[in-house]
C-alpha cells in the first residue's frame, strides 16, 4: 500500500464509551420532558411517530418525556419543528411544580386540540360558556 493511500484513507470511527458519569436530570430536564409530552399530545402524535421523526426510538421519547434522559438542543429543535411549537414553548413556566398540576391528560389534550380546530368563534364561545356552567354546577354541589 502506498503512503499516499494510507494518508487518504479515513480513520475508522470508534464510538466513545461513557463511563457511568451520566449527569442526573435536573428539574428543568423533567419540566422540558413534561412540555414535550404535552406538545406531543396536543399535536396528536404518538411516541413512535415522534421518535421516527427525531431519529430515535419510542423508548428514547419515553425517557425524554419522563426526564430520565436529557434532550440535546438539536433533538429539542427537531421535536419543536415536528410538533409545530417554538423552542421557547418547552421553557415557558419552568418554575418547579408538580406534574399533576402542569401536565395535560390525554383527554385534556384531545379537548384542547379539538377546540383549536373549531373555526367559528361563536361555537367556541358557546363551548366555553358550557364548560363554565358545568364547573359552576359542580362547585355548587360541593359547597
Amino acid at each position: 500500500m502506498s503512503e499516499d493511500l494510507r494518508l487518504a484513507a479515513p480513520a475508522p470511527h470508534v464510538p466513545r464509551r461513557r463511563r457511568g458519569n451520566k449527569a442526573r436530570a435536573t428539574e428543568l430536564d423533567v419540566r422540558v420532558g413534561q412540555r414535550l409530552r404535552d406538545a406531543r399530545l396536543l399535536a396528536g402524535v404518538t411516541q413512535d411517530q415522534l421518535g421516527k421523526a427525531m431519529g430515535v426510538s419510542f423508548q428514547a421519547v419515553q425517557k425524554y418525556e419522563s426526564g430520565e434522559n436529557r434532550l440535546s438542543v438539536g433533538r429539542l429543535a427537531r421535536a419543536a419543528t415536528v410538533l409545530d411549537q417554538p423552542v421557547s414553548y418547552f421553557f415557558v413556566n419552568n418554575e418547579p411544580t408538580t406534574a399533576d398540576a402542569t401536565s395535560l391528560t390525554r383527554q385534556e389534550a384531545e379537548l384542547l386540540r379539538n377546540f383549536r380546530d373549531i373555526e367559528r368563534g361563536d361555537i367556541r364561545e358557546t363551548l366555553l360558556k358550557l364548560t363554565r356552567e358545568i364547573n359552576e354546577l359542580q362547585t355548587q354541589k360541593r359547597g
